[in-house]
């Protein structure tokens, strides 16, 4: 789909005249083309590409390490936590959650919460979040934890705990791997990911800086 996307033409997932095409299941879509391709790869081009959308948000103690393997699931089912309200335990069912187990640290467990335009209030996004949160801490409760709310322009989460990120920094990102010597699948995807994300609109004017972006990647791949 995401090759179809970028080289056919078909741009019905973003085509919010159908009905079966709400801004949920765009979101959904555009989810799954960006961080699907991540389960098929190998775990350390997985973790350059981690490590340059986090930058400086990645815990200090995990900057140097490297996982042994990684497992990546997009709404995975059989989550729960408590309700909004406190009241009672119901399904929850975050966007993304990656985990990635380590020698001698704690596995790290990144939780994603993804909105394309959907304009939700910062407050109920944390909410959600913290769901979210809990939910993965349940089935992991020995597993360090790190939240990512992944938006397009929604006003930030002014929480310690969350990291906020933009669709544009994503294609930043992207774009700086598909362009830097290195792993030709961390390249593939930088290529695909940011063409995809350009003609969703979604674009990175010199969106990031070189720190530290540039320079994790220039560490990871040896890129001088």
């Amino acid at each position: 789909m995401l090759h179809a996307f970028n080289h056919k033409g078909v741009r019905r997932i973003l085509a919010s005249r159908h009905d079966d095409h709400t801004n949920d299941r765009n979101e959904d879509a555009i989810t799954s083309m960006v961080f699907s391709p991540l389960t098929f790869m190998r775990t350390e081009d997985v973790w350059t590409i981690i490590r340059n959308l986090l930058g400086l948000n990645m815990p200090d103690r995990y900057q140097t390490q490297t996982p042994t393997t990684h497992e990546i699931r997009l709404w995975p089912k059989g989550l729960k936590a408590k309700s909004s309200n406190g009241v009672f335990v119901s399904r929850c069912e975050p966007d993304v959650v990656m985990r990635f187990p380590m020698v001698d640290l704690p596995t790290l467990t990144i939780t994603c919460e993804m909105k394309w335009t959907w304009a939700i209030h910062p407050d109920d996004l944390l909410r959600e979040i913290r769901r979210e949160r809990e939910a993965v801490q349940r089935d992991h409760p020995h597993d360090a934890t790190l939240l990512v709310a992944l938006t397009q322009a929604a006003d930030p989460i002014r929480d310690a705990d969350v990291v906020n990120m933009r669709w544009a920094h994503v294609h930043g990102v992207a774009r700086h791997l598909g362009r830097a010597s290195g792993p030709s699948q961390v390249q593939e995807w930088g290529k695909q990911i940011s063409t995809f994300l350009e003609k969703a609109g979604q674009v990175s004017f010199g969106g990031f800086t070189i720190d530290p972006v540039d320079l994790i990647s220039e560490w990871v791949t040896g890129e001088n």
